[in-house]
């Protein structure tokens, strides 16, 4: 009797366990379909969000799209579009630190596709070019030049990373197979002259702009170029007739009569200088580098007469 009793009660609580059993996975499993209900909806919204988002940001309404791409992100923090759009609004209202941010996780959440990483990066190259940090940039660009071989313009920046980190002979390289593609276009030619000036090969440089001013000849940087590499070359007075054809074209370039300045300074003509550093600082008054060539031309050249007061634009 005992020993019925007995079995009777673990039996009965075997049962009762097993209910309470059943009842948790049921609990468990009515969770993960809440859970997992939740996740689709917040998918959900972040994709009508980035939406709505793309609508703005292709209207011009950047500071908008702002805070729709950020709630996207909220909402769904593992979707790398989101953080790459809002990386991308972010770099256009001028937050750049936020926007690598954003961009740099983009890239990390989508690692395993980075056939589609290369707008992000692209964008991280813009900035990183703004910022000066052409090795970072070139970076950035070199990757998504392994994906976009055609693509001139990432080459050209890619280009223009490569001479101003010191690498001119395969920045020149670049430009070359840019110029194969599109042998017309001014600025590849302008940018080739450029890296052989960087060389010290004025005479390819020479080549280069006299070209690009037979496909454009009203270029005003071609002309500045030519004045420049006329004047490395030794030929001074030849450079100062370049470079006052480059004045005529861009009357409004400060670049231009800094440029004026230094070769009349170098044949000796200080009141000519004087007032083309002058007029370079009229210009761009924030500039440094004509407030300090006339600075230092007036302070070797007090004796000169007639050459007006100059007052240097603080």
């Amino acid at each position: 009797m005992w020993l019925y009793n007995c079995t009777s009660a673990n039996a009965k609580r075997i049962k009762q366990a097993s209910s309470l059993i059943a009842w948790l996975v049921l609990l468990n499993v009515v969770t993960m379909i809440a859970a997992d209900s939740c996740q689709a909806k917040g998918q959900h919204d972040a994709k009508k969000l980035i939406a709505r988002g793309d609508q703005l940001f292709g209207s011009g309404a950047v500071h908008g799209s702002v805070a729709l791409y950020q709630e996207a992100v909220n909402l769904e923090p593992t979707n790398w579009d989101a953080h790459y759009k809002y990386g991308r609004a972010l770099a256009r209202v001028g937050q750049n630190d936020n926007a690598v941010k954003e961009l740099f996780q983009s890239l990390l959440l989508n690692a395993q596709h980075p056939e589609e990483n290369v707008d992000a990066r692209a964008e991280l190259a813009a900035i990183f070019m703004k910022q000066g940090n052409y090795d970072e940039a070139g970076g950035q660009l070199k990757q998504v030049l392994d994906f976009l071989p055609k693509d001139s313009t990432v080459r050209g920046n890619y280009a223009i990373c490569l001479l101003n980190v010191g690498y001119v002979d395969l920045a020149i390289e670049q430009f070359n197979t840019l110029l194969v593609a599109n042998p017309y276009d001014p600025l590849v030619v302008y940018n080739l002259g450029t890296a052989y000036m960087r060389k010290g090969d004025t005479s390819r440089a020479v080549q280069c702009f006299k070209r690009v001013i037979s496909i454009d000849s009203k270029n005003a940087l071609a002309y500045l170029g030519l004045a420049n590499a006329t004047a490395m070359a030794g030929d001074n007075q030849q450079a100062l007739q370049y470079c006052m054809q480059a004045c005529r074209l861009a009357p409004n370039s400060h670049y231009n009569y800094i440029t004026l300045g230094d070769l009349y300074d170098k044949l000796g003509d200080k009141a000519k200088a004087i007032e083309s550093y002058r007029k370079a600082i009229l210009l761009n008054p924030r500039d440094a580098s004509s407030k300090a060539a006339l600075s230092k031309l007036l302070e070797s050249s007090r004796q000169i007469s007639g050459a007006g007061s100059v007052n240097v634009v603080k």
